[in-house]
This record gives structure tokens, C-alpha cells and sequence, in this order.
């Protein structure tokens, strides 16, 4: 609260702010030039349960392209097995026989990763 000259007071508001993340979910920033698009996918399990399947189909476009990046590439084998571990207990109670394919699809996608 700021008081004003004529003894008045405003009062200032701020925006509401994003919780700090803490979670233990995997943080990609897959692209390495400031040309190619870079996906975030930073404070996963913090985000809206609808934002979390809209950014599992994003990263899955990432995981299938059979022409990835060596930038995307590293990062996904680095990050193997936590993402993985990630991947298994993701969304489990979804209902969804095609959600479930496609989870299964990436996460066969991973364990085949193997170093260039």
C-alpha cells in the first residue's frame, strides 16, 4: 500500500505468479540453436492435467521422428531412464486405449535408444 501526498492510499496489486516447481519430472529443452523451435517441458507434474496430455503429445513427436536431431537424440539417452520411470507411472488412470498405445509406443521408443 503506497499513501499519497494527500493522505489518501493505493493499493498495488501484483499478478499472480507460477509456483516454483519441485517436482522430480524431467526437464527436456530439446533444440540446441536459437533457429530450431525449443520445446520446454520444465515443471510437468505441476501443470493442469489437460496441459499434461497436450505436452505428452508434443514430446512424443520428438520421440518418434525417426530423422532426430543428435542434439535430441543425446538428450533423450541421457535422460533414458528417468524418463522412463517418469513414463510408467504418467497417467495410468486414463481410460483412453489409444492414450495408452501411444504411451506404450514412446516408452518402447526410449528403451530402444542406443548411442550413435
Amino acid at each position: 500500500m503506497n499513501l499519497l501526498r494527500d493522505g489518501s492510499a493505493t493499493i498495488q496489486m501484483e499478478a499472480p505468479r507460477r509456483p516454483r516447481c519441485t517436482s522430480a519430472a524431467p526437464r527436456l529443452h530439446l533444440g540446441c540453436t536459437s533457429a530450431a523451435p525449443r520445446l520446454h517441458l520444465g515443471c510437468i507434474s505441476a501443470t493442469p492435467r489437460l496441459h499434461l496430455g497436450q505436452a505428452f503429445h508434443v514430446f512424443k513427436i520428438y520421440v518418434a521422428n525417426p530423422n532426430k536431431g543428435a542434439a535430441v537424440h543425446d538428450l533423450l539417452l541421457r535422460n533414458k531412464e528417468r524418463l522412463q520411470a517418469f513414463l510408467a507411472a504418467f497417467q495410468n488412470d486414463r481410460a483412453d486405449e489409444q492414450f495408452a498405445e501411444e504411451k506404450r509406443f514412446v516408452m518402447d521408443e526410449i528403451a530402444r535408444l542406443e548411442p550413435r
